[in-house]
């Protein structure tokens, strides 16, 4: 008999006909310890049914504004178990993900999160990125319940990579994004929570891959100047502008990552 934790829940996020959205249910559902799955959409249609009704799951469908805040407050807010993890649809998951992460379920922990790697391609690897977020994670690691710690980590740039992150949602409040934002909202999410009581986890292992794609939000948002701008507003809420400034030249320059090539 498989073995299933019945206090987590995926959640896929899927929006109009991404390529790569079969993968990542694929991934979740190849979990070697099974979970609950749901798949939501501000936009459905004939592809995402289809692909529900293949792999026999629930379809959930936002009729809000359908923003990336409303989709994913949307997303969080179906799943009715204590921790949901929100997968972005171009992104893959290691098969121990759910084992990895189930090992620190517990009352007092506010999220989850892993280390990742990128794919281009067909190809998986490490980056300066994923690096960088180990650097910062490592004072978490050692002090998880320091609201201090936390802060300073993403005080420097955002030290999470969301689709890692599984949420206790006894602990966090809705909505947790807010609309202002297109592509920093993951960050003002993370700060928010990182002032509650509780813990972060961080597992120095890459459970995760980024699809670097054209296809993504965040790559089209680094393209047009959203991500520089947004990128400069969160610095300065930790930072004075002369600061901020100074700290954004270096932080652009993981902008490569984003670029498909």
């Amino acid at each position: 008999m498989e073995e299933k934790i019945t206090n987590h829940t995926f959640v896929i996020m899927a929006y109009k006909r991404s390529s790569f959205l079969e993968d990542c249910i694929k991934s979740v559902i190849n979990q070697n310890i099974k979970s609950n799955v749901i798949i939501s959409t501000s936009t459905p249609n004939r592809y995402i049914t289809d692909l529900a009704d293949r792999y026999n799951l629930p379809l959930a469908v936002n009729n809000g504004k359908g923003d990336m805040a409303d989709n994913w407050n949307f997303a969080l807010s179906v799943s009715k178990t204590q921790f949901t993890t929100l997968c972005h649809q171009d992104d893959v998951y290691d098969n121990n993900y759910l084992k990895e992460i189930s090992e620190y379920f517990d009352d007092d922990v506010l999220l989850i999160h892993t280390n990742w790697e990128t794919i281009k391609g067909n190809k998986k690897s490490g980056n300066i990125n994923s690096f960088i977020h180990k650097l910062l994670n490592l004072p978490v690691l050692l002090l998880p319940g320091s609201k201090i710690v936390r802060l300073f980590a993403l005080s420097l740039g955002m030290s999470i990579k969301t689709p890692s992150v599984c949420y206790n949602k006894n602990k966090i409040s809705s909505p947790l994004w807010e609309s202002k934002y297109k592509i920093v909202l993951d960050w003002q999410a993370a700060v928010k929570i990182a002032k509650l009581k509780g813990k972060f986890i961080y597992i120095n292992k890459p459970l995760f891959y980024y699809r670097v794609s054209n296809e993504a939000a965040s790559s089209n948002y680094t393209r047009n100047g959203i991500r520089h701008k947004e990128d400069f507003e969160m610095f300065c809420k930790f930072w004075p502008k002369c600061i901020a400034k100074l700290i954004l030249l270096v932080y652009q320059k993981s902008y490569n990552v984003y670029k498909e090539k």
